[in-house]
């Protein structure tokens, strides 16, 4: 479950952070170095005297920016499915008002008719 909600919302909650950090990158010496280094190095790479003594580097392509969010939401994808796992193992025990429900539901087991119908007689359609 929680693969699939990282997968969906990476590319939205990248471009969210973006803006953010971006601006904080802005405002720091060592971010802003390594942005040029990046830079300066790629003019190294490009330039016409490594070609004449048969020397090619691969450019860098890189912006410390983008690089900061893609790790920040992979990094948070991760505690996402590692809490879910948590869940997962000790579900029984997360829910005070459904304790069985929520087992089940985080169980991975396959949930029937006869689970719905168990829930609807207890709770009806207002739910818990």
């Amino acid at each position: 479950m929680s693969a699939y909600f990282n997968n969906i919302s990476k590319e939205a909650l990248e471009g969210k952070l973006l803006t953010v950090v971006e601006e904080e990158v802005a405002k720091h010496s060592i971010t802003n170095l390594s942005q040029l280094l990046i830079e300066d190095y790629n003019k190294v790479a490009a330039s016409d005297v490594l070609k004449q003594v048969g020397l090619t580097l691969d450019p860098i392509e890189m912006n410390i920016g983008v690089h900061i969010v893609q790790h920040t939401v992979l990094k948070l994808g991760t505690f996402i499915a590692e809490n879910e796992a948590d869940y997962r193992k000790n579900s029984a025990e997360k829910s005070d008002r459904m304790p069985a429900t929520f087992a089940k539901i985080y169980s991975g087991a396959p949930l029937f008719l006869s689970d719905f119908e168990e829930f609807d007689a207890k709770f009806g359609k207002q739910g818990p």
